[in-house]
């Protein structure tokens, strides 16, 4: 996609600039971690079980840890070079934990990662048509990252991603340490987490339909305990919601009860009583029939318009 610089509305090109190493895309990434993909740096150049691991990173929101690879170029193998990571980090736990702990105050067990969640994340400046329908599967815990930088000291960065997701093919199934990592890994779903829960199923689908109807972009990403919600571009959530017998819990990010017109008095502040977004300011809701449902879609209609503004128009 070409850029373009306005100078007396006159459209002038912005030329692409290609990185001279993939050490120079490394080093951009690995300062914007947190800004990227909401992840903390871990370790970098290290060298487990003979395979050498460009960036290590943690996920605090899911409590997994996340490889990354840079390529300067397009000539490699998302699938060979995928499950050899993932094989890696599965069956070298200790290792990683070692890792994070060397590099943290806080102590990690092992028993406190949810390996189910580990991601190999690729980024480079370019990707063959190959190398993007590699990933185009079900459960295919892998993701592309196209960067390029321009004349003018800017840079994207775009994720790319596929119209539609498939099942393993089966010559890829076949693999002995594909067998073996299906049967370690776990694919979250909103079926699973209302497994005999239809009545606040109904509220959740409800909810989803009213959001999805206003704002088509916003996706809802079931995790271990909660369904996140957010923009499709962004990795930050707006809102978590997670699912009791008889209720659904809306926790809203970065917000203060000043932040909303709430006229019921429904919201309570969650600060200091959530272990997610550790530092940030929380919001809380729960609703537990149709009625609450709407007034919630109100409150998150406002909590969105703030996300928007400060994370999306900008």
């Amino acid at each position: 996609m070409p850029f373009y610089k306005v100078l007396n509305n006159k459209l002038s090109s912005i030329k692409e600039k290609a990185f001279a190493l993939e050490q120079d895309i490394q080093d951009v990434v690995e300062k914007n971690l947190g800004e990227l993909f909401g992840i903390s740096f871990v370790a970098a150049q290290r060298v487990i079980s003979g395979l050498r691991i460009d960036t290590l990173a943690f996920d605090t929101e899911t409590k997994s840890f996340v490889i990354i690879e840079y390529k300067r170029g397009s000539s490699f193998s998302v699938v060979d070079q995928g499950f050899s990571y993932l094989s890696l980090l599965l069956n070298n736990k200790a290792d990683f934990v070692l890792e994070y702990n060397e590099k943290n105050m806080e102590q990690l067990k092992r028993t406190d990662v949810d390996w189910s969640q580990s991601r190999i994340i690729f980024i480079s400046p370019n990707y063959t048509t190959h190398q993007m329908n590699a990933v185009n599967f079900k459960n295919a815990p892998f993701e592309l990252w196209e960067i390029k930088q321009y004349e003018n000291n800017t840079v994207s960065f775009v994720q790319i991603k596929n119209k539609s997701s498939q099942e393993l093919m089966p010559s890829i199934e076949d693999k002995p340490e594909v067998k073996e990592l299906k049967k370690k890994t776990t694919e979250y779903t909103e079926d699973a987490l209302f497994t005999n829960r239809k009545k606040v199923r109904d509220l959740y689908s409800f909810f989803k339909e009213k959001v999805t109807d206003i704002y088509p972009e916003i996706i809802f990403d079931p995790k271990l305990n909660s369904i996140n919600v957010k923009h499709s571009d962004n990795w930050r959530v707006v809102v978590y919601i997670n699912i009791f017998t008889d209720k659904l819990r809306f926790t809203f990010t970065r917000s203060e009860l000043s932040d909303f017109q709430d006229a019921q008095k429904m919201l309570v502040s969650a600060s200091g009583t959530e272990v997610k977004n550790k530092g940030q300011e929380l919001t809380r809701i729960d609703v537990k029939n149709e009625e609450e449902v709407e007034y919630a879609v109100n409150l998150f209609q406002q909590a969105y318009k703030r996300y928007r503004k400060e994370f999306i128009e900008e």
